[in-house]
């Protein structure tokens, strides 16, 4: 091991040798598999040696497995049962998610238990406990027996990587230990857990944060929500973007040339804290009173979980203006972004959740395209971002103003301003994030300032 000296230097030249810990990384396209994928990034730009501690892809469920994977290390763990909980929740896959139609046949009981385990209480869905992770941070650690790092670094969720974080800072198999939430565990904004499981989550999160170096998250909202409840310092490190992805997208356009204003949504849209209702209101305001306006909009909505927007555009009357493709590669994501008259986001409010700045919003100011944002209520958060960076408007619950901005958009589409990414780099600087990253690696840890007997463990 490298040597430490009391103001946090280290005493010789060689690299730093970092393990990142996450359950979720490329090739798989999703959110959570792009924040420890750039912070690999970042880290082995400055000199680290970066190795990556995730999950085996499972063979026959390749779809949406195309992001680019990081050079360095990486040590895949298949995920025992993951197989049997795919199989019990395939019955309640959605059209276009590449798993097939609904099953014509009633799920059986198990499977109805497991899916609502799953969608109302966050069970093996990486968010809550129990989960099936549990099983592969055994084998994780079997795997990496032996092994010996400066920093790991392990993000949540699953919990699971935390575990492991906790199992190599305590056995002295790293020296320090920064613990990662880009999502909330305890105060989960989407699910609530399942008793008696969440007293046992409590105390865990407690011991994990309490032992950890250093504790970050993507928002100053949810890093006040974690240094209340646990009196320690939490440090921001935004969500960010790497902005050479974007200046290397095919530049066959995402959609047809035609005149149509195309409302774009790409991800998921969540069951709780989201309204995507406001939008099917405005767009109804907008076809009573411009109808030759509302006759040019088309909506694009490319995810997985998204039968609420089939219903609503039902109940509507829109579903000749809604196309849902299911979920895309990540490269025709960002190209339909691009390419969109107009990018819709949806904030998420719930009480207590203040400050959700998801990857997805820095992935739409990059874009260039006008961003249109509303929920149940304003988000300061995501008003101010949108509001100093001039690439849209919150409008929380406001239907009306949000309709006559429709309109607007839909009247003057052809003179509508397109930005640059050279003035995005204020608002999705990769390079101040891996700056920030960095300087925490090398910090003195509080831990080590402290005898054994004072650390819990």
């Amino acid at each position: 091991m490298t040597d430490t000296a009391s103001n946090g230097s280290r005493l010789d030249a060689s690299p730093m040798r970092v393990l990142i810990v996450a359950a979720h990384y490329p090739p798989v396209n999703s959110v959570a598999a792009t924040r420890p994928a750039q912070w690999a990034r970042l880290l082995s730009q400055r000199g680290c040696v970066v190795s990556v501690l995730t999950t085996a892809i499972r063979e026959g469920s390749l779809q949406g497995y195309d992001l680019t994977v990081p050079p360095g290390e990486l040590i895949r763990v298949a995920v025992p049962g993951s197989r049997l909980i795919a199989r019990l929740d395939s019955p309640f896959a959605e059209p276009g998610s590449g798993r097939g139609e609904r099953s014509q046949h009633r799920p059986g009981m198990i499977a109805r238990l497991t899916s609502w385990l799953r969608r109302s209480r966050g069970v093996f869905t990486s968010a809550r406990m129990p989960d099936h992770h549990d099983l592969w941070m055994l084998a994780a650690l079997w795997r990496i027996r032996g092994r010996r790092w400066d920093v790991v670094i392990s993000t949540h969720g699953p919990y699971a990587c935390h575990l492991v974080g906790y199992y190599l800072r305590r056995r002295g198999r790293a020296r320090r230990w920064i613990s990662d939430y880009r999502d909330l565990w305890v105060d989960n904004h989407i699910y609530p857990g399942l008793f008696p499981f969440t007293s046992l989550e409590r105390y865990l999160e407690a011991v994990f944060c309490h032992n950890a170096d250093v504790i970050t998250t993507v928002s100053d909202g949810l890093a006040a929500r974690l240094a209340s409840r646990h009196g320690r310092q939490v440090e921001v490190i935004h969500n960010t973007i790497d902005l050479d992805m974007w200046r290397h997208l095919d530049a066959t356009p995402a959609f047809p040339s035609d005149e149509c204003v195309r409302l774009v949504y790409t991800g998921t849209v969540y069951p709780v804290g989201q309204d995507p209702e406001i939008l099917f209101r405005a767009l109804a305001l907008v076809r009573s009173r411009a109808p030759t306006e509302f006759a040019r909009l088309r909506m694009v909505f490319a995810g997985k979980s998204q039968s609420s927007i089939r219903e609503l555009a039902s109940h509507y009357g829109m579903t000749d203006i809604l196309d849902q493709p299911g979920q895309v590669s990540r490269d025709l994501a960002l190209r339909m972004q691009r390419d969109a008259g107009v990018l819709i986001f949806f904030n998420f409010c719930a009480d207590g959740h203040a400050g959700i700045l998801t990857s997805k919003l820095f992935e739409y100011l990059v874009s260039g395209t006008r961003i249109l944002s509303m929920g149940t209520k304003k988000d300061p958060s995501t008003a101010a971002m949108l509001a100093r960076s001039e690439r849209g408007l919150d409008f929380g619950d406001d239907v009306s103003e949000l309709a006559k901005e429709i309109e607007r958009l839909a009247s003057h589409s052809a003179t509508e301003e397109k930005y640059v990414l050279a003035s995005t780099r204020e608002f999705v600087d990769s390079e101040r994030c891996g700056d920030a990253l960095y300087r925490l690696l090398g910090e003195q840890p509080d831990s080590l300032l402290r005898p054994d007997w004072m650390v819990r463990s």
